[in-house]
């Protein structure tokens, strides 16, 4: 492949992630990553180690909380060498916890970095690591709390 190919399938790959996270698609979502991938998210869900932590504790947090939610990654840009990648963008995120009240949402903003890796099934990331840098203040941040436990890991 190419770096313009690979560079479209990691937008794609991304582009999967938030579709699969807006849907509250859990076991799709956490297909995307390796299933020895770390996922960090300091002061929210701490460090995830493999699939499973990467699937079973967001939706444990989240699933049921928000009545629909919208990420937006944007600023992407993606380094290729080889079969491995590093990526980094910016995170919009916006989520309703009542559909009859939509001008009541929670917001938050922040920067990812990924590693990703190229495997028979295409890109998968292997390593992602998100900071939050604000929110609106709303009382739905408590969601993303960290655990004392997941921090642990």
């Amino acid at each position: 492949m190419s770096v313009i190919e690979d560079d479209y399938e990691l937008r794609k790959l991304i582009a999967r992630y938030t579709k699969r996270g807006d849907a509250f698609d859990w076991k799709g979502w956490a297909d995307l990553f390796t299933e020895d991938a770390i996922f960090t998210v300091p002061g929210a869900f701490g460090t995830l180690r493999g699939r499973r932590e990467i699937h079973d504790i967001p939706k444990s947090k989240i699933h049921g909380v928000f009545a629909t939610t919208q990420h937006y990654i944007v600023n992407l840009d993606f380094d290729v060498q080889g079969d491995t990648a590093q990526g980094t963008g910016s995170l919009f995120y916006v989520a309703v916890a009542n559909a009859a009240k939509p001008n009541d949402y929670y917001m938050a903003g922040g920067r990812y970095q990924w590693s990703f890796v190229r495997t028979k099934a295409g890109w998968l990331i292997s390593k992602a690591h998100l900071d939050f840098l604000w929110n609106n203040g709303s009382d739905a941040e408590s969601v993303f709390v960290e655990d004392s436990g997941a921090a642990k890991r």
